[in-house]
């Protein structure tokens, strides 16, 4: 079985959402098999920041089961895949 790489891009509910209090609930919250790699912030506009998550997870896993954990967290507004590629 080889791993994947999925990049995530979450977009908060507005301007004033506390990025860091969610990237924390991600952090630690993250199921277990699922590794948090790196997040980072992307500017969108108008002072707007997305979340750039990369976790890396078993590939028969079901990444939609990591996507519907992130929707869940107060303050996310959407979730999308943004790449995935085989470790």
């Amino acid at each position: 079985m080889g791993s994947v790489l999925i990049t995530y891009k979450v977009m908060p509910d507005g301007v004033d959402t506390d990025l860091e209090a969610i990237t924390k609930q991600i952090k630690d919250k993250a199921p277990e098999g699922v590794e948090v790699a790196g997040v980072d912030k992307q500017p969108i506009a108008f002072g707007l920041n997305a979340l750039i998550i990369n976790v890396v997870m078993d590939e028969n896993r079901d990444s939609e089961d990591f996507e519907k954990f992130i929707k869940q967290i107060p303050g996310v507004s959407q979730v999308d895949v943004a790449g995935m590629t085989r470790l």
